[in-house]
């Protein structure tokens, strides 16, 4: 067998416990359980012993020259409530429901009784009477866009988006009005203590940033998801569902071992620079419309001068591409990220 020159690998377990178990573990979680949570945790600290001896264990087997970098793409913390964007907007006259009769009845029990289950058996029943009865695959099939301003999209729940139709877009100042009530949320709904807002102009850049939501947002510093589904309440304050009491925060780590990296604690590292790093240890161009930057100040300067970090000339986006994805790849890419976990 060939010898690899470069090798990864993925732990998901750490991830899907920090969902289920985070109420076991922090003491803090209006869903603790003093008579249950505390063997839950016992149990919890082994799996992580776990983890760290199979880490260590690939330590042992690596050669000496052998550069090792361990990256989380997020953090993790308590999910205390829930915000139904979709509702919202709905009640504040920006949305539309189709007038589907009486699906529309059937749907809103069946959100009712989904609420309160984690049966995987349940789930299959729930989809096959959305698939084959209702004819419905989600919350996207009951809005009225040609009648509605806005709307919240299928997204990762760990964050809010909005997007707006061709009505909201082309209605004078609605943008600057939305955003301001998304503001407000702090003042107006029970619960809400925090709101940051972001727009794509500010956060993006390249030629597909008009591809992106209209807006984001992040309740309660993210111990609230925020969903797509239609709710009686636009605010919870409970997890949507039972069994994900964890969600993701922004702050995860960064560890880099070998003999080329520095003995520092580094500050500011963002996911977006790993890639760029890896490529420049490997001597490969990295593209100027990369973001990131690679992680020059973890490097011993002597293994940084006989490097040769080399950045890409800017390069105009071919017109085929100008358009993105098809609807095809796209429907792939959200069934993928569907079974990830991450809508």
């Amino acid at each position: 067998m060939k010898d690899w020159d470069f090798f990864f690998a993925v732990f998901s377990f750490t991830d899907w416990i920090g969902h289920v178990l985070w109420k076991d573990i922090d003491e803090t979680h209006p869903l603790y359980d003093s008579k249950t949570s505390p063997e839950v945790k016992k149990k919890f600290n082994d799996t992580w012993r776990k983890i760290d001896a199979i880490i260590g264990k690939l330590l042992s087997i690596l050669p000496n020259d052998t550069s090792l970098m361990m990256v989380s793409d997020h953090g993790m913390g308590p999910l205390e409530s829930v915000f139904y964007t979709n509702s919202w907007l709905e009640k504040k006259g920006c949305l539309r429901r189709k007038n589907l009769g009486w699906k529309n009845f059937l749907i809103e029990k069946i959100k009712l009784f989904s609420e309160g289950s984690d049966s995987k058996y349940f789930s299959a029943f729930i989809n096959i009477l959305r698939n084959k009865v209702l004819k419905t695959k989600g919350t996207m099939d009951l809005i009225d866009f040609e009648n509605s301003l806005a709307y919240s999209p299928e997204h990762n729940t760990m964050f809010g988006c909005i997007n707006l139709t061709k009505k909201g877009k082309v209605l004078n100042g609605f943008k600057g009005e939305l955003i301001q009530d998304i503001k407000d949320l702090s003042h107006t709904v029970n619960g809400i203590h925090q709101v940051q807002i972001y727009v794509p102009e500010e956060i993006y850049s390249g030629p597909f940033v008009d591809l992106s939501p209209d807006i984001f947002f992040i309740i309660n510093n993210h111990k609230s998801t925020v969903e797509i589904d239609f709710s009686r309440e636009d605010f919870v304050a409970s997890p949507s569902l039972q069994m994900r009491t964890g969600g993701h925060q922004p702050d995860g780590i960064f560890i880099a071992r070998g003999d080329i990296f520095r003995n520092i604690r580094m500050g500011n590292v963002s996911i977006l620079d790993i890639a760029p790093t890896i490529m420049a240890l490997y001597g490969f161009e990295i593209p100027s419309q990369m973001d990131g930057k690679a992680l020059t100040e973890c490097i011993k300067p002597k293994v940084l001068e006989s490097m040769n970090i080399r950045i890409g000339k800017d390069k105009k986006v071919p017109d085929d591409q100008q358009e993105g994805v098809q609807e095809g790849e796209l429907e792939e890419m959200k069934n993928m990220l569907k079974s990830l976990g991450y809508m």
